[in-house]
């Protein structure tokens, strides 16, 4: 609710999609060449969880973490648990 309150937020929001072509996302998705982790909150309003599951499916080495109860902003919902998974995951991806 904090978020939607701050006009500089919402401007800032606006401003990064009115950038994106999501047309050819989805057939770029399969040229990412890294391990990629796709952090995705069961309760996301903004981002269907059966669409970033699609997602992910079209990125070669993409791995999944659901969020119970958690949203679209799962990162700032629950930092600690996002930080620890996400730390777990870069120590075993790691590439040298």
């Amino acid at each position: 609710a904090s978020l939607l309150a701050s006009s500089t937020h919402i401007n800032g929001v606006l401003s990064m999609m009115s950038s994106w072509n999501v047309q050819t996302l989805e057939g770029r998705l399969q040229q990412l060449k890294g391990p990629v982790l796709m952090c995705i909150g069961s309760n996301d309003q903004t981002v269907s969880p059966i669409q970033a599951q699609k997602a992910a499916k079209l990125i070669p080495h993409a791995q999944t973490r659901f969020f119970e109860g958690l949203g679209h902003l799962a990162h700032e919902e629950d930092p600690l648990q996002t930080c620890e998974v996400m730390l777990k995951w870069l120590a075993l991806n790691q590439t040298n």
